[in-house]
């Protein structure tokens, strides 16, 4: 954001001044932008449009079909892309059929509970198994590190739908198809 970036600034000179490098913080100068910037919704899907993109996905044969379970679960969960990429087999609890990630990987710094359906748990279970011994649900092709953060993105572009969605999207269709159902904005 605009104010963390200008703490890392204000710290930057800050250094400068104590090395001699500089004389004075201009970075103090920097004033906060009046206007707030528009800014653009990521592509996503409305409703109507999930079943005939969830039909593509199932037709595409060529990519590896760990990352198109990746993408099924980033739709049905509603995770940000970097919590599903990162998820530790250890974060997923079939018993409770659900997924707790740590408050520290979340923004608002609260542990977050997502709870699983039966076609989750099936879905998660596959991902294990095709990932094999790793920490990771979705691992890179390097063991032990997960999978890229682009990934997704390049799955979305082999079944068709580049620039018409994009991982991050599908929290905004998800999002909008609660709230048109009505359901409760905390709970979502």
């Amino acid at each position: 954001t605009f104010r963390k970036c200008k703490q890392h600034m204000i710290a930057a000179y800050k250094n400068a001044i104590r090395h001699g490098e500089c004389s004075e913080n201009i970075a103090n100068l920097i004033e906060f932008p009046q206007k707030r910037i528009a800014r653009e919704n990521y592509p996503h899907l409305l409703s109507k449009d999930l079943p005939e993109f969830f039909a593509a996905l199932e037709n595409y044969r060529a990519v590896n079909p760990l990352y198109l379970i990746a993408l099924k679960l980033q739709i049905l969960t509603a995770l940000r892309p970097s919590e599903l990429r990162t998820l530790k087999q250890v974060d997923i609890n079939f018993r409770k059929k659900e997924i707790i990630i740590a408050a520290d990987k979340m923004k608002m710094g609260k542990p977050h509970i997502v709870p699983l359906t039966q076609q989750m748990v099936v879905l998660f279970k596959e991902a294990i198994r095709l990932a094999g011994v790793n920490e990771f649900v979705f691992p890179n092709r390097q063991l032990n590190k997960p999978m890229s953060d682009g990934t997704l993105a390049h799955v979305i572009k082999f079944v068709g739908y580049k620039g018409r969605v994009s991982p991050h999207g599908f929290r905004h269709s998800f999002s909008t198809i609660m709230h048109e159902k009505e359901y409760n904005s905390q709970h979502i």
